[in-house]
C-alpha cells in the first residue's frame, strides 16, 4: 500500500520487481524498477536528479493510481465482471 500511497501523491517510486510491484510500476513510465543490488538501486535513485524526469514519473504515477487503483475504479471493474458473469451464466429462458 505504501507504494500506491506515494504514487497517489505524485511521488516517483524506486522499487525492486518483487511481488505485485511490477503490476503497479512500469519502469521509466510511472516509477523505476531497479535490480536487487545496492549499486543498481543507487543508480536508479540517482536518475531522479533529473527534475523533468522526476516530475514526469510523479505525474504518471498519480495518473496510474487514479485510473487503475482508485476504489471507485476498482468497484466499477468488479461490477462489470459480475455483470458479465451473470449474463454469461443465465439460463436460456431468463436471457
Amino acid at each position: 500500500m505504501v507504494i500506491l500511497e506515494a504514487m497517489s501523491y505524485g511521488v516517483p517510486v524506486v522499487a525492486t520487481a518483487v511481488g505485485a510491484v511490477p503490476d503497479m510500476i512500469t519502469s521509466g513510465v510511472n516509477g523505476i524498477l531497479a535490480e536487487r543490488t545496492p549499486a543498481a538501486f543507487a543508480a536508479a535513485i540517482c536518475r531522479l536528479d533529473d527534475s523533468a524526469f522526476r516530475q514526469c514519473l510523479g505525474a504518471a504515477a498519480a495518473d496510474t493510481v487514479r485510473r487503475r487503483f482508485d476504489m471507485s475504479a476498482i468497484a466499477a471493474r468488479y461490477m462489470a465482471l459480475y455483470e458479465e458473469a451473470i449474463q454469461s451464466h443465465q439460463p436460456a429462458c431468463l436471457a
